[in-house]
């Protein structure tokens, strides 16, 4: 066999996600939203108090935030919002033991209920190898909960 038929091979089809069904109209948001003036950028340390030692290159772990302002938008067929596919790629190796893979879980969770139901969302691990936890699911309920009882 040649290199690409073991390729092809190796390739899962799937074929459970949720389909987004098109718009008939095709409508696009046309409400005017200024990135530069309504976008939040936050940076917090992850401790209190961290020692640094001068001309030494150190890495300072931290939780960096950014958030559209609020605007209100009448819902109508001229501004209809369009939903993000968001596909978390995680890493469960043993560096993320404790804290870190407990701050992981604390913000998936907390993307899932930001997402709208126009957003689909998917979980893969990995470690040595990759593991697809969950298909591409719109962010309905249902499955708002299938996805945090996974997480």
């Amino acid at each position: 066999m040649s290199n690409t038929e073991n390729y092809h091979q190796l390739i899962i089809n799937y074929q459970d996600d949720d389909m987004i069904q098109p718009n008939k109209d095709n409508l696009k948001q046309t409400v005017k939203y200024d990135l530069n003036v309504n976008l939040q950028f936050e940076i917090k340390p992850l401790y209190k108090k961290v020692k640094l030692f001068p001309n030494i290159a150190q890495y300072l772990p931290g939780i960096v935030s950014i958030k559209a302002q609020d605007k209100i938008i009448t819902q109508n067929s001229e501004n209809q919002r369009v939903g993000v596919d968001l596909i978390c790629l995680i890493d469960i190796s043993g560096s993320m033991d404790g804290q870190k893979i407990t701050m992981v879980k604390q913000t998936q969770s907390l993307l899932l209920d930001l997402l709208s139901d126009y957003c689909r969302y998917q979980l893969i691990t990995f470690e040595s190898s990759t593991q697809r936890l969950t298909p591409l699911k719109r962010v309905k309920y249902a499955n708002t909960q299938y996805c945090k009882q996974i997480i």
